[in-house]
């Protein structure tokens, strides 16, 4: 995974704030999207959902409306600790690949890199 730069850093700052759900006290889920109202992020997730203990259930990247990520997967599960990966999908403007297929893909000198850690 890349380092953050300071182009990411202050992109950060600058973005919305996202769409929040509760359940009760509990944070549920945050949705960034863009002033069009599509969901969007540039460098990180778009959607965090999370556990009722508070910890990260899901991470979605979307680019413009569309699962995407260039450097890793668009999707990660994680276990109830927050930190272990279950499961992790592959996308390129919405369109799912096989982790194989993508990382040869994405190592094509036509696919400019992108750093969203």
């Amino acid at each position: 995974m890349s380092d953050i730069t300071e182009n990411d850093f202050w992109g950060a700052l600058n973005e919305p704030d996202p769409e929040i759900k509760y359940l009760g006290d509990n944070i549920m889920s945050k949705t960034w999207k863009n002033e069009e109202g599509v969901i969007h992020r540039e460098t990180w997730p778009a959607i965090i959902h999370y556990y009722s203990n508070g910890n990260v259930w899901i991470k979605i990247w979307h680019h413009y409306g569309k699962r995407h990520r260039i450097n890793g997967p668009a999707v990660i599960w994680y276990s109830s600790d927050g930190k272990t990966k279950v499961k992790e999908l592959f996308f390129i403007d919405d369109h799912e690949f096989d982790k194989e297929v993508y990382w040869t893909i994405v190592k094509e000198p036509n696919i400019s890199k992108e750093n969203n850690d």
